[in-house]
């Protein structure tokens, strides 16, 4: 009831960690939830955060999936959204072998999953299953991944800087990842997105002295 939810408001204030099964769940509160029956991850879990003093497994049933495809292994804001949201899980895929700075975040970060050399048919497994599509790799582009994202019907979020394509994502700056945080929180919540703001047209020189002659 309310009396166990503000109890449970005041733990998490004081940055208590807290564990839940499904049915035991009072609100969403950033409890670590494990499927009905499964004790003995709760209790794994409960050895690995006594003796590590933070998780360096995942266990537990993800709060919201992300999947990112990357032809890098720059990926903007990974570690930084992966170590605020300890309860999302972020699945990165790619075609090929991945280098030692992703396998490092998917060490530091258990709630990081790797894909290497993904088949088509888990890429497309992965792409049913996932709640949101992050479009954060860099350097390379995978705008014919994220075209087909945009026919899900599922948020699409990337920053400015590692936008491919024109595929419906909501825009972020890399200086203010909390921004992206904050919607991803909405998701979890099932809160609504607010309304993308319409891409800005840049045009040419030629196109901006012609509309200045029309208006001056």
């Amino acid at each position: 009831g309310s009396a166990d939810e503000n109890f449970l408001k005041s733990l998490q204030e004081q940055e208590k960690t807290l564990l839940a099964f499904q049915s035991t769940q009072h609100g969403e509160l950033g409890q670590i939830v494990f499927e009905n029956g499964k004790v003995s991850f709760m209790i794994d879990t409960i050895k690995d955060f006594k003796k590590n003093g933070h998780l360096t497994c995942f266990r537990q049933l993800p709060s919201l999936t992300c999947l990112t495809f990357t032809a890098s292994q720059d990926i903007e804001q990974l570690d930084y959204l992966a170590g605020q949201l300890p309860n999302v899980v972020f699945q990165v895929a790619a075609w090929t072998a991945m280098g030692p700075k992703l396998y490092d975040l998917s060490n530091r970060y258990p709630n990081i999953q790797l894909y290497p050399a993904i088949s088509r048919d888990k890429l497309d497994e992965l792409k049913e299953k996932m709640d949101a599509y992050l479009d954060i790799n860099l350097l390379t582009s995978t705008s014919d991944i994220v075209a087909e994202m945009a026919h899900l019907s599922k948020p699409i979020l990337a920053f400015y800087k590692s936008q491919n394509g024109n595929n419906g994502q909501r825009l972020y700056s890399s200086e203010h990842p909390e921004r992206m945080l904050a919607d991803l929180q909405k998701l979890i919540t099932k809160d609504m997105l607010e309304k993308p703001l319409d891409i800005i047209q840049v045009k040419g020189i030629d196109e901006t002295l012609d509309y200045i002659i029309e208006h001056n």
